[in-house]
């Protein structure tokens, strides 16, 4: 504040106040009631000046729109990525398990043809 050149000019109560009323404008434009028109001259997302400085302040809690038009929130992106990672790990061991099987099939099947070999050297 000091800084700024507003010390003793406003109050930690005002700009508490101040903050309190940007964050709940900015939740008001961020998800606006359905069936509302905006053809009576409200703000919106778009002609607010202070959305997008909003929306980078709080930037953990913005969304986009996606290709289809859905809303994806960075947590759901989030959730999305970790998904894709536990499938391909669960990919990664089905491969592994796999092969596993593979060798010890190899292994038996050795055995038995060693048997059989063993065998026929000693009928011979």
């Amino acid at each position: 504040m000091k800084e700024m050149g507003l010390e003793g000019k406003v109050t930690v109560a005002f700009v508490k106040k101040k903050w309190e009323n940007l964050k709940q404008k900015y939740k008001e434009l961020k998800n606006p009631p359905t069936g509302r028109s905006t053809e009576g001259g409200e703000m919106t997302a778009a002609t607010w000046k202070w959305y997008d400085a909003m929306d980078k302040a709080l930037g953990s809690s913005h969304s986009i729109t996606g290709g289809n038009g859905l809303i994806i929130s960075s947590r759901m992106r989030f959730r999305s990525i970790v998904i894709i990672i536990i499938i391909i790990i669960i990919i990664i061991i089905i491969i592994i398990i796999i092969i596993i099987i593979i060798i010890i099939i190899i292994i038996i099947i050795s055995s038995m043809v060693q048997q059989v070999i063993g065998l026929h050297t000693q009928v011979v």
